[in-house]
C-alpha cells in the first residue's frame, strides 16, 4: 500500500515537522506499519511510518471532540472547524512520521 497525502496544510506540516495526526475516512488495511509517502503526482516523495490511534468507537474511531482536539495542534490546521471541513466524515486518527531511516 502507500500513503496519499493530498491536503496541503497536513503535507505542509508533515514536511516541516517531520510529522502529522491526520484523520482518514476508512481504517487502513495495513498499520503501525512503514509506508511509500505520495502526493500530487504518482511518484514515490519518501518513506512515512503510520501509526493507528484507536479511539473509543467501536471500530476504533475517535468520537470524542475533547480528544481530537489533542490533536489539533499537531494536525497543521489552525481550527477544529478547518479540520472537520476538510476531513469531511474522516473519524479514523493516524500519527505519521516522515522517516530518513527506519525504527529499530
Amino acid at each position: 500500500m502507500v500513503l496519499w497525502m493530498n491536503n496541503d496544510i497536513a503535507r505542509a506540516h508533515l514536511l516541516e515537522k517531520g510529522f502529522v495526526y491526520s484523520r482518514r475516512s476508512k481504517r487502513r488495511h495495513r498499520e503501525d506499519c512503514y509506508e511509500p509517502l505520495f502526493y500530487k503526482e504518482f511518484k514515490k516523495k519518501g518513506t512515512v511510518w503510520v501509526e493507528f490511534i484507536p479511539g473509543s468507537g467501536p471500530n476504533g474511531e475517535i468520537i470524542d471532540s475533547e480528544r481530537m482536539g489533542f490533536y489539533l495542534n499537531r494536525s497543521g490546521f489552525y481550527s477544529m472547524k478547518d479540520w472537520d471541513e476538510a476531513a469531511k466524515d474522516s473519524k479514523f486518527m493516524y500519527f505519521i512520521e516522515m522517516q530518513k531511516t527506519k525504527r529499530k
